[in-house]
């Protein structure tokens, strides 16, 4: 509970503030305001670093990408072997609560002071900076945090009291996987205190309220908030709400960053981002990461990551690489297109895992091989997830028997343009917007008809299109890492009827296993591949043997466990913990 002192700075501020309300406040005293609003904020933001790695290390080793080494302890053992971990400190859910304990104080003392100091609003409001900010952007650590219970254990006990004890938890109700998803969109959509946690502005605001223009190292800062776009998109998702998913993903896609068009850092990059892939993890990449954990070594803030999977003294080297996971990418069925060898060139070996001098596979993707002298980072959201993610709305959307032939094959063709190689093909230079007709000209106009909102046109040469710079050409997920097409037949046509060469049902099904598979390849060792899939399984049962043969990778005791539901989430009495 050391990130709980951040929180009582903040109760200090609220009783030491000068009982005469009746004064605007000028800058100079704004900034006394400021600093203990935005150190209680920080530490929201702080104890989300303290668990970021958690679903990391437990997500590999349940699926099918990590094994024990010979160093490794009982309790990741344990979590490989998908035994008892009641009492496991690895699985502890004590973190995630720590974080909607934090929130709940934290916004129950800004509501109290803003009530207490209405005239303070008015200052506020002169530099856009209002305390429904620091509200709302609290808020969605709380979202993060219960929906990452949600997929780690299947349920959560729900609270929205200020608690002064982690014990306390243990009178409010448990609540199932579906019930917090709701509370999550509860959160979001009406919030605390009568806001709700779709608010947000730019990270620097909060500091430097007065100050205009763009700074790198502002930039830099906006990473460390969740947006409400994201989290809202993949909550619609585990709803099968696959329109509003779409919505709010292509809504952040389209923001671009939120500076007037000249950051648009959601979009996959050209193949120069691909030698960096391997660093996705544990350094920042402008144009790449929409949330991060932050963690200063100077600050003698770290994360478990290195220690786990370095080989190199004085980390431990508790995993590896499974031998499975890394057939999967030496042996992918569609070439590379630098050297037209069937593997994953910058994802595989060297990418995600690397074989060292010493003979040892360690998963590449943790270690960074440098000693940490500057912030590391860990992503929770970054581009190309925010990719699948639409890409996985638009499958649905497909899936729905009441979509039209048109709409379908729509909705398909434009997740594999997104997919593949990028969107340059379907843009029309001389109108400036996507080619008349086409399934992006469809599907934008779906779900805006007057093209009002402009989804996802900043991806071709940013905002204005005139943008030649590399990261701002749209590669697409797969094209930026120089990875051949996939799903090329899937909306084929029988060369002499004309008649599609797949059922409805049998395109949406093949496009939505190359998503299952894309999300191993991009995003394994990242906590998101066993949550997607588990996802993906609900929306085909008749399926469920491909999902759980795809997480058990030949472990026939794991095929059985996971053949029901709860054998995806971790069993642990969620009332334990310090």
């Amino acid at each position: 509970m050391e990130k709980f002192a951040a929180l009582f700075i903040v109760a200090a501020l609220f009783v030491s503030c000068s009982d005469e309300t009746t004064d605007l406040l000028d800058e100079g005293n704004y900034v006394g305001v400021n600093s203990e609003l935005y150190s209680g904020l920080w530490g929201c933001a702080s104890t989300v670093a303290d668990v970021a790695d958690q679903a990391l290390i437990l997500e590999a080793l349940r699926g099918n990408l990590l094994e024990p080494t010979e160093n490794a302890g009982t309790e990741v053992w344990n979590i490989w072997k998908y035994s008892d971990l009641n009492g496991n400190t690895l699985a502890d859910p004590a973190g995630y609560y720590r974080v909607i304990m934090n929130v709940n104080d934290y916004v129950a003392h800004v509501d109290k002071y803003r009530k207490e100091n209405p005239t303070a609003l008015n200052f506020e409001e002169k530099y856009g900076v209002t305390f429904d900010l620091y509200i709302s952007t609290a808020i969605r650590y709380k979202v993060w945090a219960y929906m990452m219970l949600a997929k780690i254990y299947g349920e959560a006990i729900y609270f929205d009291d200020p608690l002064s004890e982690y014990q306390d938890i243990a009178k409010y109700p448990k609540l199932g996987f579906d019930q917090i998803i709701d509370k999550c969109l509860e959160l979001m959509n009406t919030g605390m205190y009568g806001v709700d946690g779709k608010q947000i502005t730019r990270w620097r605001t909060f500091l430097f309220p007065s100050i205009t223009g763009e700074n790198e190292g502002h930039m830099r800062y906006d990473r460390y908030q969740f947006t409400p776009q994201c989290l809202l998109a993949e909550l619609y998702l585990y709803k099968r709400d696959y329109h509003n998913a779409a919505i709010n993903a292509m809504t952040e896609i389209t923001l671009g960053g939120r500076t007037g068009g000249g950051e648009c850092y959601i979009m996959p990059l050209r193949g120069a981002y691909s030698s960096g892939w391997k660093n996705c993890i544990h350094t920042y990449f402008r144009w790449e990461d929409i949330t991060m954990a932050s963690y200063n070594p100077r600050m003698y803030e770290t994360n478990r990551l290195e220690d786990f999977a370095s080989n190199v003294s004085p980390y431990s080297y508790y995993v590896r690489p499974t031998q499975v996971a890394m057939a999967r990418f030496d042996t992918t069925s569609v070439p590379c297109i630098e050297n037209a060898i069937l593997s994953d060139r910058y994802r595989g070996r060297g990418g995600t895992f690397a074989e060292t001098e010493t003979g040892q596979i360690i998963l590449r993707k943790w270690v960074s091989g440098v000693a940490q002298t500057t912030e590391t980072v860990i992503p929770l959201y970054r581009a190309s997830g925010l990719h699948l993610i639409l890409c996985e709305a638009l499958a649905g959307l497909a899936k729905d028997p009441s979509t039209t032939e048109e709409m379908r094959n729509a909705f398909i063709e434009t997740a594999l343009v997104l997919l593949n190689q990028g969107i340059g093909t379907y843009w029309d230079t001389t109108t400036g917007d996507f080619k008349a007709g086409s399934c992006f000209d469809k599907v934008i106009k779906y779900f805006d008809p007057s093209n009002a909102n402009k989804y996802l046109a900043n991806l071709y040469r940013g905002t204005n299109h005139t943008q030649s710079a590399s990261q701002y050409i749209h590669k697409g997920i797969r094209g930026r890492v120089a990875m051949g097409n996939v799903g090329g037949d899937i909306l084929s046509t029988d060369g002499d009827s004309g008649l599609p060469l797949y059922t409805p049902e049998e395109q949406c099904w093949k496009l939505d296993s190359l998503l299952a598979d894309e999300y191993f390849f991009e995003l394994s060792g990242e906590g998101q591949v066993m949550f997607a899939l588990y996802r993906m399984m609900q929306n085909y049962p008749e399926k469920k043997e491909y999902f759980i043969k795809s997480m058990a990778a030949g472990r026939g005791d794991v095929e059985s466990i996971l053949s029901a539901d709860k054998g995806w989430f971790i069993d642990y009495d969620l009332t334990e913990g310090n």
